[in-house]
């Protein structure tokens, strides 16, 4: 099996990487999506999205907040499967533009509005619902 994240349609962009099959395939993965949430957790597109879902609930309320996020990727992030045999990964910000993603687009997404509003901490496992992120 393959990572690859989605390529740019103004051009290929990324990098296709061999992953192993099985428990060592999954840490794999994980452990990329993990880089991408670090990476894009301070991004300004992030940052702004997150403030503006959060907003209007109910201050200090941190449950409120995180529902917020979720219901946004789960309502409005259309979630395809991947290209068969091939595991792509597309940056937060580019799942916000497209407006879909595979569920682990998904969580990426969702795992760098949280960690943008300090609900991750490095170490930390989450899982709401349908979305499951590894640290």
């Amino acid at each position: 099996m393959f990572l690859a994240p989605i390529p740019d349609p103004g051009g290929l962009s990324g990098r296709l990487v061999d992953i192993p099959n099985g428990a060592a395939g999954v840490f794999t993965t994980a452990a990329a999506m993990r880089q991408l949430i670090n990476a894009y957790k301070t991004d300004i597109e992030i940052r702004t999205t997150a403030g503006n879902l959060v907003f209007l609930t109910p201050e200090k309320n941190d449950l409120a907040e995180v529902e917020a996020l979720f219901n946004f990727v789960r309502d409005n992030i259309r979630c395809l499967k991947d290209v068969h045999a091939v595991e792509t990964l597309t940056t937060p910000d580019r799942t916000l533009q497209l407006g879909y993603g595979d569920c682990d687009d998904q969580v990426v997404l969702l795992g760098s509005l949280l960690d943008r509003s300090f609900y991750l901490e490095e170490g930390d496992s989450l899982y709401l619902k349908d979305f499951f992120v590894v640290s």
